[in-house]
This record gives structure tokens, C-alpha cells and sequence, in this order.
């Protein structure tokens, strides 16, 4: 008996110690469709912070650090695979013409941002040079917005029924409404063409997506 307890043991301690060393991926949004002065054409987006090994690295000097803007909206994307649990610091960074520089943070000095990283995947999702805190997708809220752009008036399709909230570039509300599973018919052809952001929220489930009105 006294061998199977310490077996049993064993095993629980083994899963405790793979439970806190589970590693897990963080994918990072940042929108630079506000940023004055950026130019697609020719700039970069480069993160620099503790989540990578080395950490620190000169923004521009290391391909794992940069960030990608495969559809062309303006916001730059970067997974970082196999993430211990921990907080960690780190910036989003401007580099022009492919030359490494600390000179283009998103602010000069001051505050890094932090995240903290449990075992679970997590996506943040930020605008270049705004420090406000993030809120990470846990569990996301699959939908779809179309069409994009649109005049206004357009469908979302969910997986599931949810709390919608249009935001504008500067993180302000201009609409709510509940929806539900399936395809829902959304009209606000009425508010100022721009940049916006539909939130699906549910509990802990959260996912983000932009939108154009013309």
C-alpha cells in the first residue's frame, strides 16, 4: 500500500510541475491606423520586451520580433510560440527603412506595457502609442463581419448568442445591442464614416474585429 501512495504521489507532483511549466501561445494585434507619421510603404512594426529570448534585442534586429500585416488593415500581428506563465514587459516599436533603432517606441521613455500569461493561449489586442490596458480573448467568440467596408449596414454572423459593442479608433462606445447565434442584421448607416471595432463578449469569451463605414 504504502508503494501505490508513493507512486500516486509521484504522479500528481509530475502533473503539478507540468501544469506550471505548460507553455502556451500569445499572439499580439496592434492597430497602427492611427499612428501620424507611419507610412506602410516603408515602415515596420518590431516588439521589443522580456517575452523574448534574448529580451531586449535592438528593435529591427531580429526577424522572430517583427510583426506582420498580411491583409493590409493596418493592424500588425506577431505570435510568440511556447510561453512559460509569468508577467512580462515589453514595447511595439516603429522602424523606418529597415534601420534598427530604440528611437521610435511608441513613446519615448516611460511605461512599458505588462501581461501576464496563465496556461492558457491569449491574444491582446492594442493601439500603437495608447498604454491602455488590453483585455485578452480567452475562449473567442467566432464571428464574422460583412461586408467590410460597408456603408453601415451589414451582417454579423456568430457561433454563439453575445453582447456586440461598436467602439470607435479612440476605444469610445457608439453602440451596443444583444445578438444571437446565426446571422444578424446590424444598421448604422447613420454614424460617422471611420474606423470601428466590433467586441462579441460573453463571460470570459471575448473576440474583436475591425470594421470600415464609408
Amino acid at each position: 500500500m504504502k508503494k501505490i501512495f508513493t507512486f500516486l504521489v509521484a504522479i500528481a507532483l509530475l502533473f503539478s510541475a507540468t501544469s506550471l511549466n505548460a507553455q502556451v501561445n500569445v499572439t499580439f494585434n496592434v492597430d497602427a491606423n492611427a499612428f501620424v507619421g507611419f507610412d506602410a510603404a516603408t515602415d515596420e512594426i518590431y516588439m521589443a520586451g522580456t517575452i523574448f529570448s534574448p529580451a531586449w534585442q535592438t528593435p529591427g534586429s531580429d526577424a522572430n520580433t517583427k510583426m506582420t500585416d498580411l491583409d493590409t488593415d493596418g493592424i500588425y500581428t506577431l505570435t510568440v510560440p511556447a510561453v512559460a506563465a509569468g508577467d512580462y514587459e515589453f514595447k511595439y516599436f516603429r522602424v523606418i527603412s529597415g534601420a534598427s533603432s530604440w528611437d521610435n517606441g511608441e513613446w519615448a521613455g516611460g511605461d512599458n506595457r505588462v501581461i501576464t500569461v496563465a496556461d492558457v493561449d491569449l491574444t491582446f489586442d492594442h493601439v500603437f502609442g495608447d498604454i491602455t490596458a488590453s483585455v485578452p480573448q480567452i475562449n473567442a467568440v467566432d464571428f464574422s463581419v460583412s461586408p467590410n467596408p460597408s456603408n453601415g449596414v451589414f451582417s454579423i454572423v456568430s457561433e454563439k448568442s453575445s453582447t456586440m459593442e461598436v467602439l470607435n479608433i479612440t476605444g469610445q462606445l457608439v453602440y451596443t445591442q444583444r445578438i444571437e447565434a446565426g446571422n444578424n442584421a446590424i444598421n448604422l448607416a447613420s454614424i460617422q464614416s471611420g474606423v470601428y471595432f466590433v467586441k462579441l463578449s460573453e463571460g470570459n469569451a471575448v473576440q474583436i474585429r475591425k470594421i470600415v463605414i464609408q
